[in-house]
């Protein structure tokens, strides 16, 4: 088997949320004290013309239920462990496949409260601490599983220890592993584990697609309501958001510095947090409703939808070559 190794990888990038109560004033709510209009409606996402060819490109199956999104990331687990036990083998070293038990959290997957409903805003917020989602443990339950690699290795020398990590993970004694490192266990991901090559053929289009999320944010129609936006949180007693984007991108940097302050979530006074968590919901609940009231998502996805499909336009023939080319390498 050649040991060619893939290193082009992009991040599949996770989502979270958090809650409590809004403070409703004048101006973009009504002075009763009801909640604004559509505030309790839901924004469903539709895909755009690209996703088409983008679900293709990096292997997405938007039908699938997270529990079949699990099942599926799960066989893969298992396929890259009988990979990983046949390149060891090749280089005279025994790995077990077994698979322990693999605790996995999926979005969507575990939470009773809807994600985009007003109920979700006051439960989790935007999840950046207190998580929705509830991870799943799949595979044997972790007090019947007996690890005969971990027993292998421990009574191994230090030679055959450090021949034995090379082999299976491509690092010398004293580095550190990454997914990168080399190695069987780097070769076996790969092959099952595909990701989109975007630095090669395609880098150039891959660069424009990205562009697209930038281009909707620079839209007349957008900076507009943006400004509507941003006078219906003052209203709700959170000035100073100028864009849609920006009371979720505010909470994520605080929890980030306050992290940081703290040296790490476990270190944080419990009412420091509780504190944390009450100013989160309360954003949370007034950027929901601020968004439904003006309908912020539907007008994003129509900008979205409009520079899609002109993008489409202008580049399919390049989209379906890449979708081919990536649907080639994962069925090989």
């Amino acid at each position: 088997m050649a040991r060619s190794k893939q290193t082009n990888r992009s991040p599949l990038v996770a989502a979270a949320s958090l809650a409590a109560t809004a403070l409703v004033v004048a101006g973009c709510f009504p002075a009763s004290g009801a909640l604004p209009e559509g505030s309790e409606s839901v924004f469903a996402a539709t895909p755009g013309p690209l996703a088409e060819f983008t679900n293709r490109i990096w292997g997405f199956y938007p039908d699938r239920t997270p529990a079949e999104q699990m099942a599926a990331t799960l066989h893969g687990m298992v396929l890259r462990n009988e990979l990983v036990a046949e390149c060891m083998a090749e280089q005279g070293f025994t790995f077990y496949a077994d698979l322990g038990p693999v605790t996995m959290t999926m979005s969507g997957y575990g939470s009773s409260v809807e994600p985009g409903t007003r109920e979700f805003a006051q439960t989790y917020g935007y999840g950046v601490w207190t998580d929705p989602w509830q991870p799943q443990t799949l595979g044997p339950a972790p007090e019947d599983w007996v690890d005969r690699n971990l027993a292998a290795q421990n009574a191994m020398s230090p030679a055959e220890w450090d021949a034995y990590l090379y082999a299976l993970s491509g690092i010398e004694p004293g580095q550190f592993y990454s997914v990168d490192s080399g190695g069987c266990h780097t070769w076996a991901n790969d092959q099952v584990f595909v990701w989109a090559d975007t630095e090669g053929q395609f880098a150039a289009l891959n660069h424009e697609i990205e562009l697209i999320a930038t281009n909707v944010l620079a839209d007349s129609r957008v900076l507009a309501l943006d400004s509507e936006f941003s006078h219906c949180m003052a209203d709700a007693g959170f000035p100073g958001h100028i864009t849609a984007g920006s009371p979720r991108a505010s909470v994520s940097q605080e929890w980030r510095e306050l992290v940081s302050r703290g040296g790490g979530a476990r270190n944080i006074a419990p009412s420091r947090t509780q504190d944390f968590i009450t100013e989160e919901i309360a954003l949370a609940v007034a950027d929901h409703d601020c968004r439904r009231a003006l309908q912020v998502d539907e007008l994003h996805e129509t900008v979205r939808h409009e520079l899609e499909a002109r993008f489409v336009v202008m580049h399919g023939s390049e989209l379906e070559a890449w979708a081919l080319s990536e649907e080639a390498r994962r069925t090989r």
